[in-house]
């Protein structure tokens, strides 16, 4: 099941019910060097490495929310991020998350180099010394499609890695 389909979103008092015990996991980890406290919980690593709390069969919810949700009161709606400031996905110390919006993650996300992009990316055909000569190439007049073929890439990427719109953290030296 997919602990992010739950069929009935758990309530503050539900919450509130069973805190003694979610507790309890978090009171017994170890903080790191950062200060996080590691959720010792199950976790599901297809969803990011997050920690996940299951109450009954079908209703999970993730382990920050939850430190979130009953240091604040209230369940945030599913449309609330709970960001993490220091970037642990299992961290549950309250004084690490914050709310925000999916936006927001993404922009701290590429403020903090965490996003695939270039060669990180798994499915890149290209590297950055690659760019460079395609951009070399192209500046002395070689044409597009002749570039993406001898690259082994259709039109489209070598346009948008030639016109700067992809790779743009590769400058020529």
């Amino acid at each position: 099941m997919d602990p992010t389909k739950t069929k009935r979103p758990y309530t503050i008092g539900e919450l509130r019910a069973w805190e003694p015990k979610f507790r309890r996991f978090i009171d017994s980890a170890n903080p790191t060097q950062k200060g996080c406290h590691l959720w010792t919980g199950g976790w599901v690593n297809k969803q990011g490495g997050y920690g996940w709390y299951r109450r009954d069969a079908e209703r999970y919810m993730a382990a920050h929310r939850i430190v979130w949700a009953l240091d604040h009161g209230v369940v945030p709606p599913p449309d609330v991020a709970i960001l993490h400031r220091c970037d642990e996905p299992r961290c549950c110390l309250s004084d690490h998350l914050v709310a925000g919006s999916q936006l927001m993650n993404i922009h701290d996300m590429v403020l903090k180099g965490r996003h695939t992009y270039g060669e990180r990316h798994p499915f890149a055909k290209l590297t950055a010394e690659k760019v460079i000569a395609a951009r070399r190439l192209h500046a002395e007049g070689e044409g597009v499609c002749a570039l993406a073929r001898a690259f082994g890439v259709s039109l489209g990427p070598m346009q948008r890695a030639l016109s700067g719109k992809t790779w743009r953290h590769v400058v020529a030296m």
